[in-house]
């Protein structure tokens, strides 16, 4: 993935440390100021599958990855990344037998903080998501046998996740 940071006139090529060529790095991308998290949703380095996500500074140094406490195969973490202010939240559609989650992690230690799950099989929720100040918004685009209904779970994340975003 190729991404112009910080400076215009400037491209910086960026590639995961794990990334193989059908890891699907860059799938997803988030920034942040002076962070950027991308997704790779078809890494195989915890199963097959299982996903992964990195996050770079401005400069395209690698400060880390991010794989969830529980990954196993199918699980397509990083389909989706979001990033404000210290938080990472990373959507994995294919999570807890095709439930779906969205993972917080925080930006500094890259440490998982808490996992929101979805309520029914199947429906893709953790496809998308995106984050501003405290409100989360998370999608679920196979909902209604998968005839193309989609919606979006706008929540105030406060009440979501035990630490709260302040």
């Amino acid at each position: 993935i190729s991404a112009r940071l910080a400076d215009l006139s400037e491209t910086v090529t960026i590639t995961g440390s794990t990334s193989d060529a059908d890891d699907q790095f860059g799938h997803s991308i988030g920034l942040d100021e002076d962070r950027l998290v991308v997704g790779a949703p078809m890494a195989d380095d915890e199963g097959s599958d299982s996903g992964a996500a990195f996050v770079f500074d401005v400069g395209g140094s690698e400060l880390g990855r991010l794989v969830p406490e529980s990954a196993t195969g199918g699980d397509l973490f990083g389909m989706a990344v979001a990033i404000s202010d210290e938080r990472l939240v990373v959507g994995a559609p294919g999570m807890n037998a095709g439930i779906g989650a969205v993972l917080r992690f925080d930006q500094s230690s890259r440490r998982q903080l808490e996992q929101l799950d979805g309520a029914a099989d199947g429906i893709g929720f953790g496809t998308s998501v995106a984050r501003s100040s405290n409100l989360l918004a998370v999608g679920a685009p196979d909902t209604d046998s998968q005839q193309g209904e989609a919606f979006a779970r706008v929540v105030d994340v406060r009440f979501i996740f035990a630490d709260r975003f302040e």
